[in-house]
């Protein structure tokens, strides 16, 4: 068996003078290496290296292998769509697949689409038209100018990791692919995630998302690229939408493309968002919005949208929306399909205390000890959260152990105090809190100075904590700790 045939235009491994191998021969070589590490041994890859004249004739060694072919891999460039002998060997492996298997193996493609260059998407073979490529570029969303990865390793061993990650996506992708021809069984699907599809200055991070929640096993949706009119578009999200349990939006500083026929002007983005809320009316489904710390829109309509997101999220079903790093949305995500038992709800000590659990954020840790010893005074036991591998764990055991919470709203945004808030029903406690309180301190902005929310009493206290002269909500608050239900 042939594993893989390499369709491709000669111009695009061409090379300048000097330099002895080009971008296929470098993609040949590392793909080829990689998947001998992830199948047990070297597979065969193979692609026509001759140079190709005007009287080229499609030739039966061609023909033929394709039928002994696994993969057909092909490289998009403005070039591959020009060329007739390209053309040809991907009919030819369409004309072959129906001997050896058919042209799909389950819901899997024997064509593999990788993008070396961007060529407009309405000028793919029809063939590959609707299959999702692997994108070996980056593309700037405002200029449109784009910077293919690097496949070439410095002389210190430096890589372009984009290249790679992108080169080991594929190379995992073939592998079960190839695994399942020779007749191995289909791993056992997990859960059916609708990952949106983002603007360009966040395609690093959904592709993160994309590969972790892939390797645990998991179905990925949108399979095929999203239609570009806005009818066939909204019936294809909502096909995906209702076929998933959970959607994760990633939401960036750009507004994102406006769908042909749509009149309001909303972008994919926000559609996305729109129809995975409608969704979210279901039991069997919810959503997860990212944002990533400290976000500021470069344009004017994704800062409506962002305000507006802000101000009328719900929490429907679980729902949630994070302003946090990546890697945090990617520990959420794995908790909302694998939920860890909650911890025990532990009985009441009967020792008297009051327990407040004083939520900070890490870069505060310093700051508090003047309040956190005030309220110590005051006949209080104050728990901290922890900053390590044991964060989310210790986080609920404080809030099935704690009388009060109170939250210290200093550096992080205002997203994470109103996220925090929001949050405060889903630990299972058994009994209620007897007070809620946000501590508004650090440096005074128009935004600290104008929040208010009738979820918490909020205390402002600008500048260095005095005990002496404690605000007078916070006074307020320790009497409802200390006067709630024992």
């Amino acid at each position: 068996m042939k594993h893989v045939f390499i369709s491709y235009a000669h111009i695009d491994n061409a090379v300048a003078q000097g330099v002895p191998r080009g971008w296929v021969d470098h993609l040949q070589e590392h793909l080829e290496l990689r998947l001998a590490q992830l199948l047990g041994f070297r597979p065969t890859i193979w692609r026509d290296k001759a140079e190709l004249k005007g009287n080229y004739v499609f030739s039966d060694t061609i023909a033929i292998g394709l039928t002994e072919t696994g993969v057909f891999l092909s490289v998009l460039t403005p070039r591959y769509l020009d060329s007739p002998s390209c053309q040809d060997e991907l009919e030819g492996f369409l004309n072959a697949a129906p001997l050896n298997g058919g042209l799909r193996l389950g819901d899997k493609h024997r064509i593999f689409k990788v993008i070396k260059t961007p060529v407009d998407f309405q000028l793919h073979p029809e063939p590959v038209r609707d299959l999702l490529g692997y994108e070996f570029y980056a593309q700037d969303p405002i200029t449109k100018r784009f910077r293919e990865f690097d496949h070439v390793i410095g002389s210190g061993g430096d890589k372009d990791k984009r290249y790679w990650d992108k080169l080991d996506d594929l190379a995992q992708d073939i592998t079960t692919l190839l695994k399942e021809l020779q007749g191995a069984p289909a791993p056992k699907p997990g859960a059916t995630i609708f990952l949106a599809e983002t603007t360009s200055d966040l395609t690093e991070q959904r592709d993160k998302v994309k590969r972790e929640l892939r390797q645990f096993g998991h179905i990925v949706l949108p399979d095929q690229p999203l239609p570009s009119s806005k009818p066939q578009f909204e019936i294809r999200v909502r096909e995906c939408l209702q076929r998933s349990r959970l959607s994760v939006h990633l939401i960036g500083a750009h507004y994102g493309l406006i769908p042909e026929l749509e009149d309001a002007n909303r972008s994919i983005i926000g559609l996305q968002q729109e129809l995975a809320r409608e969704r979210s009316q279901q039991d069997d489904f919810s959503s997860l919005i990212w944002l990533p710390p400290g976000l500021e829109a470069r344009e004017e309509p994704q800062r409506i949208f962002i305000a507006r997101l802000k101000e009328n999220f719900q929490a429907a079903n679980g729902s949630d929306l994070i302003e946090a790093k990546i890697e945090d949305l990617k520990t959420i995500i794995q908790e909302k399909l694998n939920p860890t038992p909650k911890p025990a709800a532990t009985e009441k000590p009967e020792d008297g205390l009051k327990r407040i659990y004083l939520v900070c954020d890490q870069r505060d840790l310093e700051e508090i000890g003047p309040l956190y010893s005030f309220l110590y005074d005051e006949g209080c036991e104050v728990l901290l959260p922890e900053f390590d591998e044991n964060t989310m764990q210790a986080d609920k055991q404080h809030m099935l152990d704690c009388d009060a919470v109170l939250f210290y709203f200093a550096s992080p945004p205002e997203m994470w105090v109103r996220t925090r808030l929001r949050g405060l029903t889903g630990f299972g406690r058994p009994r209620p809190l007897s007070a809620v309180g946000v501590f508004v301190a650090g440096q005074e902005t128009p935004q600290k100075k104008l929040f208010q929310t009738r979820e918490a009493i909020v205390i402002k206290d600008f500048g260095a904590f005095n005990p002496e002269k404690p605000p007078e909500k916070l006074t307020e608050f320790l009497a409802q700790v200390k006067g709630g239900a024992k």
